[in-house]
């Protein structure tokens, strides 16, 4: 082996090393950039069908309250044809109740280590799923009272497609067992709002269908029994 052969091995090393540390860290940038074109599409599939399946109705009743409220208010949606839903009866005709909120009471879960996680938020969806021409009436009711002042709850109706707001109403519940109609409202064939108004009445001493409780609705239920729904 002559000098340059000799002079020339070492270069030929380092330009090899150089090489090899480009290639992978090419490698990695190509892993990297395939992992995270991975994790968005499977986000955009997951915000897809929560998007389907909020978008599954014609139009949703909402009830909030103070996040952090103790107070337990009831929903309650009647629709012309007589089906009532309301935390005893979640799904009457075309209707359902997504879920029963007893203000911070079953807003808080434990894991396997016994950590707490709690969320503040109170509120109730009722969807209107399929179009039964007529009057809507939509009431709201204070179940369990903890606090002293009265609450504010806001109602609000939304066409769901679009999520345009058609109204929205503050009402006032001061006392255990106050309940107030928030708004009725009217559809006709086509699915389309033709009146509003606030005619009061009560839906919590209605006679409507009687329902056989299953045992897991006992259960879960125990301290909320009352007539009607």
């Amino acid at each position: 082996m002559d000098y340059e052969q000799e002079e020339l091995l070492p270069k030929t090393a380092i330009h090899d090393t150089a090489w090899n540390i480009l290639l992978i860290f090419l490698i990695i940038l190509t892993l990297k950039m395939a992992v995270s074109a991975f994790l968005k599409e499977t986000k955009e599939v997951k915000e897809g069908a929560a998007n389907s399946v909020r978008m599954e109705g014609e139009y949703a009743v909402t009830v909030r309250w103070d996040d952090k409220s103790d107070d337990d208010i009831d929903t309650y949606v009647m629709d012309p044809d007589g089906h009532l839903v309301c935390y005893r009866r979640k799904e009457d005709g075309l209707m359902h109740l997504d879920r029963d909120d007893l203000g911070k009471e079953n807003d808080l879960t434990r894991g396997p280590d016994g950590q707490a996680t709690q969320l503040y938020k109170n509120e109730e969806h009722v969807i209107i799923r399929g179009i039964v021409p007529g009057e809507y009436i939509v009431n709201v009711h204070m179940f369990d009272k903890y606090e002293p002042e009265p609450r504010a709850v806001t109602v609000e109706l939304s066409k769901i497609k679009d999520g345009t707001i058609i109204i929205q109403k503050e009402v006032i519940l001061e006392q255990y067992g106050s309940e107030r109609t928030a708004f009725r409202f009217t559809l006709n064939a086509e699915g389309v709002i033709t009146e509003l108004n606030e005619l009061q009445r009560k839906l919590t001493t209605e006679s409507v269908r009687s329902d056989t409780p299953s045992i897991d609705d006992d259960i879960m239920n125990f301290r909320r029994f009352r007539h009607g729904c």
